[in-house]
């Protein structure tokens, strides 16, 4: 998960504390779950589907990292 997500953020140059932000998360759970100390949680993989439903389908024709990512946990 933790690589995925790190490939994800760099795909979209986006900041761990932005990403925290978006998903509405505490930005210390984003760094342990990049750094591999935590595995994401239910409420963790959540908040990153409804932050980026908006387009989840047409994302993952280009961005197969995200839909890897939450697909074992939907």
């Amino acid at each position: 998960m933790n690589t995925r997500l790190k490939q994800f953020l760099a795909a979209e140059n986006i900041s761990q504390s932005h990403f925290a932000d978006t998903i509405k998360v505490v930005r210390a759970s984003v760094s342990h779950v990049l750094s591999g100390r935590n595995k994401p949680g239910y409420d963790f993989i959540a908040a990153i589907m409804a932050a980026f439903t908006w387009g989840l389908v047409e994302f993952a024709k280009t961005h197969t990292v995200l839909l890897d990512m939450v697909y074992p946990y939907v």
